[in-house]
C-alpha cells in the first residue's frame, strides 16, 4: 500500500492511528520500503497536527477514520498536501473512543495449546507478522 502511493525511501509517513494491528503493520511497512514512520498521539488538537504534518514534510498520512474529522481541519492549512489512507477503526464511533484491548481475534497471539504443527512457535509468529508487513506495503 505505501509503495503504491509513492512513498520512497527516507520520506515520511505520519501515522494518526488507534493501537490497532493496522497501525503497527503500517509502523513496520513504511521501515521496510525505507520510509520513517512518524508515529503521532491521537489526543492532540488541530493545530498541533498542521505544526507535525509542516515540521514533518510528510509524504503520506495514515489516519484512523474516527480521527479523520480532527485532521481535516490541519490538511486545510497545509501547502503541500500530503496522500491521506484512511485506516477504519475496529469501533468506529467518535475521536474520543479508543479500541478495546483484549478483545476480538489477536492476528499475532499463537495459543500454547497449538502444537499440531512441527513449526516452532517463534517461527509462526514471526510468519503472520511478515504477512501483515507484506499486505500493508502492497
Amino acid at each position: 500500500m505505501l509503495r503504491g502511493l509513492g512513498l520512497e525511501v527516507e520520506q515520511r509517513a505520519l501515522l494518526l492511528m488507534h493501537d490497532t494491528a493496522d497501525f503497527a503493520a503500517c509502523f513496520l511497512g513504511a521501515m521496510k520500503v525505507g520510509a520513517v514512520p512518524v508515529p503521532v498521539n491521537t489526543l492532540l488538537t488541530p493545530t498541533d497536527y498542521l505544526h507535525m504534518l509542516v515540521d514533518s514534510r510528510a509524504r503520506v498520512l495514515v489516519v484512523s477514520d474516527a480521527l479523520l474529522p480532527r485532521v481535516e481541519l490541519a490538511l486545510a492549512g497545509v501547502t503541500v498536501r500530503p496522500r491521506v489512507v484512511v485506516a477504519r477503526s475496529p469501533l468506529g464511533g467518535d475521536a474520543g473512543e479508543h479500541p478495546r484491548h483484549g478483545r476480538g481475534p489477536r492476528a499475532c497471539t499463537v495459543a500454547p495449546h497449538d502444537c499440531s504443527s512441527h513449526v516452532p512457535r517463534r517461527l509462526r509468529v514471526r510468519v503472520l507478522v511478515r504477512t501483515a508487513i507484506d499486505r500493508s506495503i502492497n
